[in-house]
């Protein structure tokens, strides 16, 4: 009925909102030719830039955290090794976090963006996830968690990813909360030892209630 992804970092505030997720590579294709010769060939490299420019003036990276669709160019490769030969093909690696309005539609702006001779390959996909504030598990959580910290809680979104994505694709309700952490997938991270107490706390209580 309710799934609860203990993930670190959540820091103790409960996530109900997740981005949904798009991995499209773009694949440009032109004419190879040598450098001293340029105009006899079509550069797919340049072909590539004018589609990725385009794409990221109508999705800017934003200057602060706000709950909008985002594109991020991730990679971008060319089978080209030299620098005198005008590149036949080049491709690029775009990871698009959308959110639950741009659902239907931003595959189809994607592709409006792309000019001749590039195409768009669908790599990987996640839906958005959601769970209501009002969700009768979500409430008994928060009362949990206010009842242990004797703070309001936060019922916030991501914009990251999470392994709660996993259980909405089979449509069950949850949230991610989990304790405090930093310095995610890195050397550095850690998870703070009292935060843990609480984190059990607020988990039993909350199963307690459930029963």
């Amino acid at each position: 009925d309710f799934a609860i992804t203990g993930e670190c970092g959540s820091n103790l505030r409960i996530t109900n909102q997740l981005r949904g997720l798009h991995v499209v590579k773009l694949i440009a294709s032109g004419q190879e030719a040598h450098a001293g010769h340029l105009w006899y060939g079509e550069n797919a490299l340049l072909k590539l830039y004018e589609a990725v420019n385009t794409i990221l003036q109508h999705y800017p990276t934003p200057k602060v955290p706000t709950w909008q669709t985002t594109v991020s160019l991730a990679k971008i490769e060319t089978n080209n090794i030299t620098h005198n030969i005008v590149p036949a093909d080049a491709t690029a690696l775009l990871d698009i976090r959308f959110i639950p309005e741009d659902a239907e539609n931003i595959l189809k702006n994607i592709q409006s963006f792309l000019p001749e001779g590039v195409i768009m390959e669908k790599i990987k996909f996640m839906p958005v996830h959601k769970t209501e504030k009002t969700n009768t598990y979500l409430q008994k959580l928060a009362q949990a968690l206010e009842g242990v910290t004797q703070k309001t809680p936060e019922i916030t979104p991501s914009y990251a990813g999470s392994d709660i994505i996993f259980y909405s694709m089979h449509h069950i309700n949850g949230v991610e909360f989990g304790p405090v952490g930093e310095g995610h997938h890195s050397d550095e991270e850690w998870v703070d030892i009292k935060s843990l107490g609480h984190y059990y706390q607020i988990l039993k209580d909350f199963l307690l209630s459930v029963k």
